[in-house]
């Protein structure tokens, strides 16, 4: 009777703990870490910038600069029709030549990188810019620069270049060897870990060859050289271009059961060509000539995309379709007689940054007035905001309520840059968002669970160990 009740005693105990275990399971929160419907809650913003002087020596002077802001409405982020939205900013320049002859001053107007929460045709669907003197429209060249990270007067201007830029390692004639790759007879585990991912290594290049490679999204720096890899799949393709003198040997890719790269698994990548091509058509291979950009302008941006990104051990990557990352330029010549006045106007559309933390949402505008530093001289400043919305903050900036707007006049041009805020409601609300509190809940449901369960535990094992001690007596 004591050997029935310890067998039965332990299989009761142990299906009490595949119950709990069970029900651990079912009490656990579902989904709290999978976060896919969250909206996002904050949109960067398009710093906007006035007229750069690309002349070297420019005599002509700034006797006013009145900078309007026009804002009736604010940015959509799930825009249908993006060509309602009309906010934008006018700079209007009263120049004056002091000199005795006419003097030609070349100018460059920063108009728009774009912004996040629109694609790229939809943010310049109609335009939205200008540039005047006089009223009188300005012949001005289209031109595009590599954008990355904040604006910069010295750092952007420089990029933008007539010819091809002149580098140190790329040059347009240099020896591109791309090596071709097919994976196949890759296994599939049909397991959650089970993402099968390749790898090639990359030996010191030192200063003649740089490596980059197609497909590949991973990189991981060595003790000597780099590896390289992607997730792959039977099929899939990949390139690994060497940009100088070729490799001693093709790169050889190994296959492993995921990105952790700690389990070897069949496969492999079949080199299934070599060729070898100039650096110009490496860079231009997804150019457009149709395109609104010229080539001068998208290789330049591939190599300054090789030079922001390139990592140590000889790898480089390039941004080789740059178009959305791209900053857009007019490029024109102002002529200015002797002892002349004009009024000078150039116009673009405001992408603010969107701060959605906050019920309604907070819109952040910056615009740079460091550049107006280039010229000769620079007389004042007024700034109009025209919005039937609240200014929240100014960033140091004594703006005047009026009717219609806001207002400020400096004697000079200030040190900082020009930022403020602007709301639907004068004291809008933090967001506390309903599944951040199901989050926290989740959590300590969690822990009252385990902790539950630890306690289930132990009084289980006690169990089991009482009933087997039962059964040997």
């Amino acid at each position: 009777m004591r050997k029935g009740t310890g067998k039965y005693g332990r299989q009761r105990c142990v299906a009490c703990l595949a119950a709990l275990i069970a029900c651990v399971a079912l009490c656990a929160p579902q989904g709290v870490a999978a976060r896919a419907n969250s909206a996002p809650m904050y949109w960067e913003g398009v710093t906007g910038a006035g007229t750069q002087v690309l002349t070297d020596t420019c005599p002509v002077l700034v006797e006013r600069e009145r900078l309007v802001f026009s804002v009736p409405d604010f940015p959509l982020t799930e825009v249908a029709q993006p060509s309602a939205y009309a906010a934008c900013v006018s700079a209007a320049y009263t120049l004056y030549n002091p000199k005795d002859y006419t003097v030609n001053v070349r100018l460059a107007f920063p108009f728009g990188v774009v912004p996040p929460y629109y694609e790229f045709e939809h943010a310049f669907a109609d335009g939205g810019y200008s540039v005047t003197v006089d009223g009188q429209e300005v012949q001005a060249v289209l031109r595009h620069t590599y954008a990355y990270g904040e604006f910069s007067t010295q750092t952007d201007t420089a990029r933008l270049q007539d010819d091809y830029e002149i580098d140190a390692f790329y040059a347009p004639d240099t020896t591109v060897t791309a090596y071709e790759y097919t994976f196949e007879n890759i296994v599939d585990g049909n397991k959650r870990d089970y993402a099968p991912y390749a790898s090639f290594y990359i030996a010191p290049c030192e200063d003649r060859t740089r490596v980059a490679a197609s497909q590949c999204n991973g990189f991981s720096t060595q003790k000597e050289g780099v590896k390289v890899g992607a997730f792959v799949q039977n099929g899939q393709t990949a390139t690994v271009y060497a940009i100088g003198q070729p490799l001693a040997a093709p790169p050889q890719w190994t296959v492993y059961r995921n990105g952790g790269e700690k389990e070897k698994i069949d496969g492999n990548a079949a080199l299934t060509s070599v060729r070898t091509c100039s650096f110009e058509a490496f860079a231009l291979q997804n150019y457009d000539p149709d395109g609104e950009v010229s080539a001068v302008d998208w290789y330049n941006a591939v190599v300054e995309s090789a030079r922001l990104h390139s990592d140590v051990g000889g790898y480089a990557r390039f941004d080789l379709a740059p178009t959305n990352n791209l900053m857009r330029w007019y490029d024109y010549t102002l002529s200015l007689a002797a002892l002349s006045r004009c009024e000078h106007v150039v116009t673009a559309p405001l992408y603010p940054l969107i701060d959605g933390g906050y019920n309604p949402f907070k819109y952040v505008y910056t615009y740079l007035l460091s550049p107006a530093k280039g010229w000769h001289s620079f007389g004042a400043l007024d700034i109009r905001v025209q919005t039937p919305y609240y200014m929240l903050e100014s960033d140091g900036f004594d703006f005047q309520a009026d009717e219609g707007g806001f207002s400020l006049s400096l004697q000079t041009l200030p040190d900082g840059e020009l930022s403020f805020t602007l709301c639907a409601s004068q004291q809008p609300q933090a967001v506390r968002r309903k599944e951040s509190r199901w989050w926290v809940v989740g959590i300590v449901l969690c822990i009252g669970v385990l902790l539950a369960a630890a306690g289930g535990f132990g009084v289980l094992g006690y169990a089991i160990y009482r009933a087997a001690k039962d059964s040997r007596r």
